[in-house]
């Protein structure tokens, strides 16, 4: 997709354009040969705001279908998407889980998106998927990638990978938490930041594959909190 007035999209679609005439065998499609029921139009929609569902319909891979997404990024380059490729291919077929990657370029960084896909009435499918995705986490964290976004469960995992200096990130996230939301109302844990009243009675998520989510209870609410 190229974003902006019309002779920037321009000036992109050149560009992308002369790159991919590069590749042999590759060609340029008119979108007027498009047939309107095509998947190409749900993505233009998107693309213009509208919303659409249609993209979804690939959750329907298995039955009962229920997905959750490893998204790591990256500098724009070519190695970095062929290692983060090797890396969740490698974790799906370790587990048996089909491989369902898409790449997002945008002008200072991509990301790759690779939705796992599972039936949710599989208890051992489940348990693969978690380890599967897990896995991938823990290998592109030593390759010195990180997620930009995530499912609520591998919150506390990934913030876990943003461990530069001692932690320094989330001992500042967490300090400000406890100044703003002292008694720990907001949202408690997301992102991994977990209020103070929360730390150290349980309640992160981590890869022990625990059947629940609750904690030990929460401390009492301080009377305030200074930075």
């Amino acid at each position: 997709m190229a974003y902006g007035p019309k002779d920037i999209r321009q000036y992109k679609l050149d560009i992308i354009h002369k790159e991919f005439m590069k590749i042999p065998g590759a060609r340029r499609i008119d979108p007027s040969t498009i047939p309107k029921d095509d998947y190409f139009w749900s993505k233009d929609r998107v693309a213009a705001g509208i919303p659409d569902l249609q993209e979804l319909a690939w959750v329907n891979w298995n039955p009962n279908g229920g997905h959750i997404a490893f998204s790591p990024v990256s500098p724009v380059r070519g190695p970095d998407a062929t290692a983060l490729w090797k890396l969740a291919k490698a974790r799906c077929v370790q587990y048996g889980l089909d491989f369902f990657p898409t790449y997002c370029v945008g002008l200072r960084e991509m990301h790759l998106i690779v939705e796992v896909l599972f039936d949710r009435n599989d208890p051992a499918m489940r348990q693969n998927v978690d380890k599967c995705i897990r896995g991938m986490i823990d290998d592109a964290a030593k390759a010195g990638y990180g997620e930009y976004r995530t499912h609520l469960a591998l919150m506390d995992q990934i913030a876990g990978t943003y461990n530069w200096n001692d932690n320094i990130l989330m001992r500042f996230n967490e300090k400000l938490k406890d100044c703003l939301d002292p008694n720990g109302i907001l949202a408690p844990g997301k992102s991994g930041i977990w209020p103070a009243r929360y730390r150290g009675r349980g309640w992160e998520i981590g890869k022990e594959g625990r059947q629940s989510s609750e904690g030990n209870g929460v401390a009492p609410g301080p009377a305030s909190t200074r930075l």
